[in-house]
């Protein structure tokens, strides 16, 4: 891709002479020409939108279960899946899970009203 010059405002207008009125149109264009190039940076490092889903080892990170090679971390978000602590999830394998309710078990295991059960 070519890379163009950055643009610039003219100082003085051909025709014109210096007032309040050509300064106040050098100032908005320049105004306009930062929030340009500011546009065109955002554009040129596009950052990913975040996401309010999880995936099966993202959960057991934040909680504190070690992930396995052999996917069996995935067994205690099952557990939790089925007594009722995790409700939002996606319906497909993998599921995905909701990062707000994953927060809320990792409360509820900080102050002891929830127990994950090492072996299932």
């Amino acid at each position: 891709m070519n890379e163009a010059a950055p643009a610039t405002f003219p100082k003085e207008w051909p025709g014109t002479t210096p007032g309040p009125d050509v300064t106040l149109m050098y100032e908005l264009g320049q105004r306009i020409l930062e929030s340009l190039q500011a546009i065109q940076a955002q554009l040129a490092n596009p950052q990913p939108a975040p996401t309010t889903w999880l995936s099966g080892d993202e959960a057991c990170q934040i909680l504190g279960v070690t992930v396995t090679p052999s996917g069996s971390h995935l067994r205690r978000l099952n557990w939790l899946r089925r007594q009722g602590f995790l409700t939002r999830f996606g319906s497909e394998r993998p599921y995905t899970y909701d990062k707000d309710e994953v927060y809320t078990v990792l409360a509820r295991i900080r102050d002891r009203k929830l127990f994950i059960p090492t072996k299932l």
